[in-house]
This record gives structure tokens, sequence and C-alpha cells, in this order.
């Protein structure tokens, strides 16, 4: 399993990249993520009201996590999901 976040030699951040469902209600986009990286749970995250669901870096809403958990993650579109932007 690769590392969750590092700092690279320009102190960049790097976040995991968890991929996520996109659903469309009432006019705006939830983001669904299966399975977070640090709990192993479900969370679920707002999309924006858009044409378009909007991916990127989240916070992540875990009651239990492991180490690194505050960094968050990045949200990505499924696969064979070609909707959206990134919000970042």
């Amino acid at each position: 399993m690769e590392k969750f976040w590092r700092y690279n030699k320009k102190e960049t951040m790097e976040f995991p990249k968890v991929e996520v469902k996109a659903s469309f209600y009432r006019g705006s986009w939830s983001l669904i993520m299966e399975c977070c990286p640090y709990c192993g749970e479900e969370h679920l995250h707002g999309g924006g009201k858009g044409e378009e669901p909007m991916y990127g870096h989240r916070v992540s809403h875990c009651i239990n996590p492991s180490k690194g958990y505050e960094k968050g993650y990045e949200l990505i579109p499924e696969k064979g999901d070609h909707r959206g932007r990134n919000s970042g």
C-alpha cells in the first residue's frame, strides 16, 4: 500500500486519491466514498450545485481514524465517469 501523504522536495503535500460515485439529487451533487483509506467506512461529501460534480481535496469525516486522516484526501471520479472538474 502506498503512503497516504508525504512532503516532496518542493514542500507540497500529496493526498491519497480516492474514487467516488457521483449522484445528482434535488439540484446538488453528492460524492459517495465506499471505503475511506483512513477508517474503511463509507463517507458522503458534497459535490456542488453546478451541471457537473466538483471533485478535489476534502477533509476526512472519520469517527475512528488512523494516523494521517487530518490531511484529507483527493476525490476523483470512479473509472469510466468523465463528468466533473477538480475544485482545487
